[in-house]
């Protein structure tokens, strides 16, 4: 079989949600395809069906090259497309680095460095951390402006939700500094009840660090709203994924009255397209949603969790 054969052969794969066998196929061929086409249809394959945290360097690689491919080709389009992938992955890159950065601060009564190299780290570290979240936000501005201007919906959307899980991923390692040593996250902790926005919203308040959380919830609200949107209009059964999204970094955040909205919005256009993998999906967070996330990641100890968002 030919590499065009082969390739196409895991694309289907892919779409049928096999992704650890389109992945096998995918990781072969990607030393044997450097036909440009062919080339970028390879790299967006392999950024929907490797793991994203296995994978996670080689990725970053991948998209850097489609990047470089599709600007020299003048296609704008994917080339915002690929930027806003790389923006995306680069936040494993960033929460790797702050995962270390807290453990060399741990606590509250923190009052220096144990050693000089621990010093040296938590500066290269936190330097890089910086660097990556520029980077990250820029590639995301500059992949939403070459969007609007050629008036791509689906890329825009395809943006977006990008955009959207970058928030959501802040949302989560701002919230994991909140609970570190302080009231809110000690109540937190020994309250459900003291997990909901109306408790957050208070130590808004009187918490600076705590009054970022609202910021980033709204910022992913909004963008995966407008992708879900935008995707209706072109009638594009991703829609479904947009609002699927929405709904688990919502139950997430324990917005769980406004996940709900969007889990059975999400689920409507699903039937309609015949999705039966989304449905399947879905119905299972609706199970976790109505159990009001008793199964909840041990944000202290920095664990975060995702219901495998598309």
């Amino acid at each position: 079989m030919s590499n065009e054969n082969e390739l196409k052969k895991a694309m289907d794969l892919a779409i049928q949600g096999k992704r650890q066998e389109a992945a096998a196929i995918l990781v072969v061929l990607e030393s044997k395809i450097k036909e440009p086409n062919l080339r970028l249809r390879l790299i967006d394959a392999s950024l929907s069906s490797l793991s994203p945290v296995k994978n996670n360097a080689k990725l970053i690689d991948l998209a850097e090259e489609a990047i470089k491919i599709t600007t020299q080709a003048g296609i704008s389009n994917y080339q915002a497309h690929f930027m806003a992938r790389k923006a995306d992955l680069l936040r494993f890159q960033i929460t790797i680095r702050w995962h270390r950065v807290t453990s060399l601060t741990l606590t509250p009564g923190w009052i220096g460095f144990a050693t000089e190299a621990d010093k040296m780290e938590y500066e290269v570290l936190t330097s890089e951390t910086k660097k990556m979240e520029d980077e990250s936000d820029n590639l995301l501005e500059q992949a939403l402006t070459l969007a609007n201007k050629s008036e791509d919906k689906k890329t825009k959307a395809y943006i977006l939700m990008d955009r959207g899980q970058v928030s959501s991923s802040k949302y989560l390692q701002r919230k994991t500094d909140c609970l570190r040593g302080t009231l809110y996250g000690k109540l937190w902790v020994k309250s459900q009840s003291c997990r909901y926005p109306i408790f957050e919203n208070f130590f808004a308040l009187i918490n600076v660090t705590v009054r970022e959380l609202p910021v980033y919830v709204k910022s992913f609200k909004k963008d995966l709203l407008e992708a879900g949107k935008l995707l209706e209009q072109i009638d594009d059964s991703a829609a479904s994924s947009a609002y699927f999204n929405l709904a688990n970094e919502l139950k997430t955040a324990y917005r769980f009255r406004e996940a709900q909205k969007h889990l059975k919005k999400s689920r409507t256009i699903a039937l309609k397209y015949g999705d039966i993998a989304m449905i399947v999906k879905i119905d299972e967070m609706k199970k976790i949603i109505a159990a009001r996330n008793k199964d909840v990641p041990d944000y202290i100890d920095g664990e975060e969790r995702s219901n495998d968002t598309m």
